[in-house]
């Protein structure tokens, strides 16, 4: 589910997110990927609220989550954090879960929940974000605006001037290529959840 700030609350009065919960049970979804929520995912606190809003529904919840590193610093280390992605599996996916991973790189671009079958052959499931600047004003928590400023700090910190050109919606492809590259390498199958945002 992409654009997720309305249906994929922590907090607040829950009517979406119950009617979320109602959805998932009576579908019987295995996974679900929220992509954009507002939610600071590197607030440990979420992750727990998270849990408790699923666990009456599913017995058991694995999250392979990712937000920008900008959520662990102020004024962005609250409840919110635009942009992100989630991977949530239930019941027997659960189960075979192997591995949870997602972008060290810091832009917060995706998350992968691993799967492990009977014949050790493994399903990726990899949940991404691939940001583009909306009009003139692409507002200071947009994704855009958090990886624009996230390079600019990098290139500080490595004493490197900027590069006028940098494009976070290129650098996230290449990130993206680069993992699905590795994933293949290991012989992995995946499915790719992506909100692609068009120009």
């Amino acid at each position: 589910m992409q654009n997720t700030q309305h249906d994929f609350q922590l907090y607040g009065d829950g009517m979406e997110m119950s009617c979320l919960l109602h959805n998932l049970r009576e579908t019987e979804a295995q996974v679900f990927c929220p992509i954009s929520p507002n939610v600071n995912w590197n607030n440990q606190s979420n992750w727990i609220r998270t849990r408790r809003l699923f666990r009456p529904i599913f017995q058991s919840t694995h999250l392979s989550t990712v937000s920008s590193v900008l959520g662990s610093s102020p004024p962005f280390s609250g409840n919110y954090l635009n942009c992100g992605t989630a991977i949530l599996s239930f019941g027997l996916w659960s189960s075979k879960v192997s591995s949870l991973f997602h972008d060290t790189s810091g832009y917060g671009v995706f998350s992968v929940t691993t799967l492990q079958g009977r014949t050790n052959k493994h399903l990726s499931l990899v949940s991404a974000y691939i940001t583009v600047q909306k009009g003139s004003d692409i507002g200071s928590e947009s994704l855009y605006a958090q990886q624009v400023l996230i390079y600019e700090k990098q290139c500080i910190k490595n004493r490197k001037p900027t590069d006028k050109s940098f494009c976070p919606r290129i650098n996230a492809i290449k990130i993206l290529n680069n993992l699905i590259q590795d994933l293949q390498q290991k012989q992995h199958a995946i499915i790719l959840m992506l909100d692609v945002n068009f120009w």
